[in-house]
């Protein structure tokens, strides 16, 4: 039954919400667009059988890829009226995660990933799109040293000033640039700014993609130095087990701060995963306060409440 109510939800994607994807060159859907880049060549319609087994083959990791998820109906970010993207996730496991955005700068992207390295932590990566051309190589070598890379947009627009064509741009063109320079199937989403609505959240959702936001903010780019990054993030209210730190690469003190930090998470006796890895992929819902919540503690309704 559940198989079957999947094939029916595909089938009403590919009726309503077709969009045009100018980098293709015809009309496909939001929720399959990843198919239509990985497989650009004319060829004969798969059946739903086929399609579920060549999804269930794309999330296999791989030398190339980490963990690849992909949202479906049990994956709940709807809350009343409201939105949320995870924030956090509500984990009794000891893990936390570094996540790094990287705009139009370069920033320190390799000394950052020797520490990573250093200390054996494979981190997670929101790269824009122009980010990408500029630094083609680099973004190969995130991936080539076992980092996963997630989208943060094109240009780093406000979403909720786009309309959904222009959301849908921004996510597939983004997703196109990765699977062409790494063969890495990006599967999470970070809004420039942090700006977001509920219907700049139904575009990534429907992109099949998870919206990642921070919990612990490092507020590095102020460029304040590198113990007030320390102090910031160490004694931050919200730093605990499923948190999700935020750093940029681009900022002057990350470097020199980083290796200290990850020595302090790991003496409290934080593991140090990637972002995939520490979020619930099915049945979950999120909670006003952004926190992903499994779906065995979920009492309320369809929206949340």
């Amino acid at each position: 039954m559940k198989n079957r109510n999947q094939i029916l939800i595909l089938s009403a994607l590919l009726a309503l919400a077709a969009v045009p994807f100018p980098a293709m060159g015809k009309t496909i859907t939001a929720g399959s667009y990843r198919e239509a880049l990985e497989n650009p060549s004319p060829g004969p319609a798969q059946t739903p059988v086929e399609t579920e087994a060549a999804e269930e083959q794309s999330r296999q990791p791989s030398e190339q890829t980490m963990r690849f998820l992909v949202p479906d109906e049990t994956s709940r970010h709807h809350v009343g009226k409201y939105a949320e993207p995870i924030f956090r996730v509500k984990t009794e496991k000891p893990q936390l995660a570094l996540s790094f955005d990287a705009g139009a700068d370069p920033g320190a992207a390799g000394t950052i990933m020797d520490i990573l390295e250093k200390h054996q932590i494979s981190s997670t990566f929101f790269l824009t799109g122009d980010w990408m051309d500029q630094n083609p190589e680099t973004t190969k070598e995130i991936v080539r040293r076992g980092h996963e890379i997630g989208n943060h947009s094109v240009s780093h627009p406000s979403f909720p000033a786009l309309t959904r064509e222009q959301m849908d741009d921004q996510i597939q063109r983004t997703h196109q640039k990765a699977l062409e320079l790494t063969g890495q199937n990006m599967c999470l989403f970070r809004f420039p700014y942090g700006d977001y609505s509920r219907e700049a959240i139904d575009a990534v959702t429907g992109n099949g993609y998870f919206p990642i936001q921070w919990s612990v903010d490092s507020i590095d780019w102020r460029n304040e130095g590198r113990q007030i990054i320390l102090d910031r993030v160490l004694n931050h209210k919200n730093l605990g087990s499923g948190s999700i730190i935020l750093m940029h690469l681009a900022a002057a003190y990350t470097p020199s701060a980083l290796e200290e930090l990850i020595v302090n998470l790991k003496d409290r006796g934080y593991e140090i995963v990637p972002v995939s890895q520490l979020i619930y992929e099915k049945n979950y819902h999120m909670d006003y306060a952004g926190n992903q919540i499994p779906e065995i503690e979920y009492k309320g309704n369809e929206d949340g409440v």
